[in-house]
């Protein structure tokens, strides 16, 4: 019981002393501010949640590859067996 109420304690002191750094208080508490860093921090975990998720799909593209993938060509195969349909005659 003492341990937890010393972990307690540690938590509020550190949500405290981060909120100072943050400038979320001023003897009161800025939602304003409090709002925007919040946002920041939900954008970013999204963003790296993407980026963890596509490193585990293997679909990971760095900012210099091109958007569009480019189809390999085979002399032996058909057209439609890259995506597109086949022709009709």
């Amino acid at each position: 019981m003492k341990r937890f109420l010393i972990g307690l304690l540690l938590i509020t002191a550190g949500i405290f002393a981060l909120g100072m750094y943050m400038g979320w208080f001023n003897f009161t508490v800025d939602k304003e501010k409090f709002k925007e860093d919040k946002t920041k921090a939900v954008e970013k975990v999204k963003d790296l949640g993407q980026q963890a998720k596509d490193k585990v799909m293997g679909t990971e593209k760095s900012k210099d590859q091109a958007t569009t993938p480019v189809q390999p060509t085979s002399p032996g195969q058909p057209d439609w067996f890259f995506g597109s349909s086949p022709k009709q005659k």
